[in-house]
């Protein structure tokens, strides 16, 4: 966007509304909740995975915010559904790895030039990027 901007080239690169998207939410934590909350006005679905449901931790109206819940074990049946995916866990020995070649594969639709990090974690390497 910087480069059209000095370019004189307003309008380029050509964007794509989030309005009608189905996005994946992994890890339905504090971060996970309100990045659902402030895309809910956009015009989303909203899927999400969390380990624990049922835990207390959970203070706001979920029927209201998500659409579809799953845990871990339904990730690889969300995705297919997804046509964005965020990653909002915790980099531990449960979550590396965890966005593999496996779940790229069922994603719809992979764009080009995609890094993938989880927060300060290494990024992800020996991916095979499908379309």
């Amino acid at each position: 966007m910087d480069t059209a901007v000095i370019q004189k080239d307003l309008g380029l690169p050509v964007g794509e509304a989030i309005f009608g998207k189905t996005i994946l939410i992994l890890g339905f934590g504090a971060i996970g909740m309100e990045i659902a909350k402030r895309l809910r006005p956009f015009g989303v679905k909203i899927l999400a995975t969390k380990r624990n449901w049922s835990s207390n931790t959970v203070s706001c109206d979920l029927d209201g915010l998500v659409d579809k819940k799953g845990g871990p074990e339904d990730m690889y049946e969300l995705v297919r559904e997804a046509d964005i995916v965020i990653t909002c866990m915790t980099l531990n020995n449960e979550s590396v790895g965890i966005v593999d070649h496996k779940f790229l594969s069922a994603l719809k639709k992979v764009v080009g030039d995609v890094a993938l990090k989880l927060h300060a974690g290494e990024p992800f390497t020996e991916i095979e990027f499908v379309n």
